[in-house]
């Protein structure tokens, strides 16, 4: 049984490069030839490549955002705790 977690890097290594070489503006049959891959393997590899790249922004904009509100609530606790203690 072949390694699924060495294949899947493998996967994720072609189409980060796939995806490299397209933003560099190669078209996607010349990224084809070059990586002895059918045009529609190439097709299919820059549309899941994009996926994972949103899907990736997406984690990080959310725990970001995640970040922020605690912040903004435990700044408006401190300030909710001043007024009570200044009798406001």
């Amino acid at each position: 049984m072949p390694n699924q977690k060495g294949k899947s890097t493998e996967v994720r290594l072609r189409r980060k490069r796939i995806l490299d070489m397209h933003i560099q503006g190669q078209s996607e049959r010349g990224i084809a030839e070059e990586l002895g891959i059918s045009k529609t393997q190439v097709h299919k590899d820059i549309l899941k490549a994009y996926d994972e790249e949103e899907l990736g922004y997406s984690l990080r904009h959310e725990r970001l955002m995640e970040a922020v509100i605690h912040m903004v609530e435990a700044e408006t606790k401190k300030q909710t705790d001043l007024y009570k203690s200044l009798g406001l």
